[in-house]
């Protein structure tokens, strides 16, 4: 990923944070290079990825090749879910914006769509905040404003229609430009210069359903939540010892609420949701473990796996690794620049850390697939 690049998703995650109330429009906002043709091919044909296709709402589900071949032409939308976990420079982007964005998940799904005769999906909403990068063609947009305030998918009711509502947002996309999709706002997308490549990146941040529903978890360690209420006399029975075991339960969860602070509570949250959001890379992306020397160069494999430390643990992926509290410095040197090829030599030198030591914990974090390791002889610039 080029600096331009970077600085172009530095400058989208600000406005994402200073303008999350609407959905907008960014002209030119990417230059070239986050994401090209030859990058598509590799994503499609060669990486296992899944494919679906998409045509008028109707969906076909991991597609093969020669499927994938014969449909293209005839009106299909190519959609790859979480295309980062297949792709080194969706993965780099992905795990750029995850940084700026304060370590909320993200992820990309792309849509290829080689002709302009139909729609991928109809009208709809989504329930989270979008930004749909155009990387080729061009496709139009629509965009209406919500009438639901922060629509999820647990909703008993959260239907949108659009009907004869005129548009806030009527834009073409061309290459480079970004829009900015809110959550809950409906959206329609045609493809009116074919072919047409665009990124949607998924923004997850958390939602005060899922913290209620994780503090319900935690309170399964209080007996009195556990317990059953007692047994009822017929259909109507609403007697007062029933009263009591609901009024019982709902106090010793207030009580546990206030065992701890608001602060505490959303930082034993975030750590264990980073713990579980399950951003491991498809098995191809990362290659073989090789053997670490202190000769060797080291970086982290994948952008989104740069998971923060938190004492003697580093939390990536769905598992937690630990390490002795004294390395962590030589975590803190490989997160700080993803895409750095480190010598295991000069990484202990900066840090201040023995070499043998750091030699077993970079061998470890490449058995888990944290790490990638070189050797000199393959490339002797990478390192400088």
């Amino acid at each position: 990923m080029t600096p331009h690049v970077e600085d172009a998703l530095r400058l989208l995650a600000a406005q994402v944070h200073d303008e999350p109330d609407s959905s907008w429009l960014a002209k030119g906002a990417l230059p070239d290079g986050a994401f090209r043709t030859d990058d598509l091919e590799r994503l499609l044909y060669h990486s296992g990825a899944p494919v679906n296709l998409i045509r008028d709402g109707s969906r076909r589900n991991r597609v093969g090749v020669d499927d994938l071949v014969e449909a293209m032409p005839l009106g299909w939308t190519v959609q790859v879910e979480e295309a980062e976990r297949y792709s080194e420079p969706l993965a780099r982007l992905a795990g750029k914006l995850e940084e700026e964005l304060g370590g909320d998940p993200v992820r990309v799904n792309l849509y290829y769509s080689p002709v302009a005769e139909t729609l991928g999906f109809p009208a709809h909403h989504d329930t989270l905040d979008a930004l749909i990068l155009q990387v080729s063609g061009a496709k139009r947009w629509e965009v209406w404003d919500r009438q639901i305030e922060h629509p999820i998918w647990m909703m008993r009711h959260h239907d949108q229609p659009v009907h004869d509502r005129p548009a806030r947002l009527e834009v073409t996309l061309e290459p480079g430009d970004v829009l900015f999709v809110r959550q809950g706002d409906p959206h329609r997308a045609s493809c009116s210069e074919p072919p047409s490549l665009h990124l949607t990146v998924g923004l997850r941040r958390p939602i005060g359903h899922h913290l209620l529903q994780w503090l319900v978890d935690q309170a399964t360690d209080l007996p009195e939540v556990r317990a059953p209420a007692p047994w009822a006399m017929g259909l109507d029975d609403m007697a007062g010892d029933r009263v009591a075991w609901a009024t019982a339960v709902l106090e010793h969860f207030v009580h546990f609420l206030a065992s701890a602070s608001p602060e505490t509570w959303l930082a034993r949250y975030l750590d264990e949701r980073a713990a579980t959001r399950g951003v491991t890379p498809a098995p191809g992306l990362a290659g073989p473990s090789r053997v670490v020397s202190e000769s060797s160069l080291v970086r982290v494999s994948h952008p989104q796996l740069a998971a923060r430390r938190s004492g003697d643990r580093l939390v990536f992926g769905h598992r937690i690794v630990r390490f002795p509290e004294g390395l962590g410095g030589a975590l803190d040197a490989l997160g700080s620049d993803r895409q750095r090829w480190w010598p295991v030599h000069e990484l202990a030198r900066a840090t201040g850390i023995e070499v043998r030591p750091l030699v077993a914990l970079a061998q470890a974090l490449v058995d888990q697939g944290y790490l990638v390791i070189a050797s000199w002889s393959a490339d002797p610039e990478m390192g400088r």
